[in-house]
């Protein structure tokens, strides 16, 4: 598969926003000189507006971030209730929470932040838990 090395990302009557890969030589791309720029032009003039270069690293950040939001990941979404998105392992650890005493568990977790709280959340579960949770993502991943 290849890709395409200048994408047009939006235009309107007077701008056009394009993202360019360079640094591939012959077809093959090599992450120490591949860079992703975001560069912007005025339509009649080609006058140039502003022009950004990424580098790997910050081209991966960029990809995980957006790859966090399921409305940018599922074509199929078009709303999403969640302000900060969960993956279904941290849901169902939540949802088994339940049968714990909510009292109990507020106290635990206003005394951490949120890496604790995650992290101690998980800590908590035994590697039973953590396989079957692995197990019940997995599946849903090959079910959808």
């Amino acid at each position: 598969m290849s890709i395409q090395y200048d994408k047009e990302i939006f235009a309107n009557e007077g701008i056009v926003l394009k993202a360019n890969f360079s640094g591939m030589e012959h077809g093959i791309a090599n992450a120490a000189n591949l860079t992703m720029s975001f560069y912007a032009y005025e339509k009649q003039t080609g006058q140039p507006i502003f022009s950004e270069k990424l580098n790997i690293e910050q081209i991966r950040e960029l990809y995980d971030h957006l790859n966090q939001i399921s409305l940018v990941t599922d074509s199929s979404k078009f709303t999403s209730g969640k302000f900060i998105e969960t993956t279904d392992e941290v849901l169902e650890i939540l949802n088994d929470l339940k049968s714990i005493a909510p009292e109990i568990l507020k106290l635990i977790l206003d005394k951490l932040n949120g890496d604790e709280k995650i992290k101690t959340i998980l800590e908590s579960l035994s590697d039973i838990e953590l396989k079957h949770l692995s197990a019940a993502h997995r599946q849903k991943i090959l079910s959808n």
